[in-house]
C-alpha cells in the first residue's frame, strides 16, 4: 500500500470538474447574468426590466413636457357649456422610440359645473430625441344656478411612457397652467 506525504495510506480519488457557462467572460454564469452575451460585471439595470444596461436598447427613459397651455373658456348662455382645450408639447430625451400617454387633470371647477366629456389621456409615439404636440380637451357644463363670474381654473398635465418602464427624471414629466372660465 502506498503512503501519502504524512505517512498515512493514500487514497485515490477522481475529481470531476463542472464547468459553468459564462459566454461573455464577465465572471457571472449565464444563468445569473442579465446580459449573458455582453460583458457587464456590474449588472447595472437602470430601468429595472431585467435586461442589463450593456445590452438593453432602451436602458433609460426620459420624457419632458416643454410647454403646456390651457385656453380660456366662455360658457355659452344658450347651451350652458364650453370646452377647455389644452396643448402639450413634449420631448423624448432618449435615443429610442417611446409610446406615451398624456394625462390632463382639472381638479377645481365652480360649484354647479361638471365635466361632460374629457379627452384624456391621449396616446402617441415620440421618435428618438423627437418632439410632439398633444391636444386634449374637456367639455364643461354649468347649471343656470352657477354664480356668474370669471373663475381661475388650474390644471395639471403629466406625460408617461409604457407601463413597466422606469423614468430617469420625473421632475420634467409634469406641468401646470391656468385659464379663465367665464360664466354668464
Amino acid at each position: 500500500m502506498a503512503a501519502d506525504l504524512f505517512g498515512g495510506p493514500s487514497v485515490k480519488a477522481d475529481l470531476v470538474a463542472t464547468q459553468v457557462a459564462d459566454s461573455d467572460g464577465d465572471g457571472l454564469a449565464d444563468s445569473a447574468d442579465n446580459c449573458p452575451l455582453t460583458p457587464n460585471p456590474d449588472q447595472l439595470d437602470s430601468d429595472l426590466d431585467g435586461v442589463g444596461d450593456a445590452c438593453d436598447p432602451a436602458a433609460t427613459h426620459d420624457l419632458a413636457i416643454t410647454e403646456f397651455k390651457l385656453t380660456a373658456t366662455n360658457i355659452n348662455p344658450q347651451t350652458r357649456s364650453g370646452t377647455f382645450h389644452a396643448i402639450v408639447r413634449a420631448l423624448n430625451l432618449s435615443t429610442h422610440t417611446e409610446e406615451v400617454q398624456v394625462f390632463l387633470d382639472i381638479p377645481d371647477i365652480p360649484q354647479g359645473c361638471a365635466f361632460t366629456s374629457y379627452r384624456s389621456p391621449v396616446s402617441g409615439t415620440l421618435r428618438p430625441l423627437g418632439r410632439a404636440t398633444f391636444r386634449l380637451s374637456a367639455k364643461i357644463s354649468c347649471a343656470a344656478s352657477t354664480a356668474a363670474g370669471a373663475y381661475k381654473i388650474g390644471a395639471e398635465v403629466e406625460i408617461a411612457h409604457s407601463p413597466g418602464e422606469v423614468e430617469s427624471n420625473y421632475q420634467n414629466n409634469f406641468a401646470q397652467a391656468s385659464a379663465t372660465l367665464r360664466v354668464p
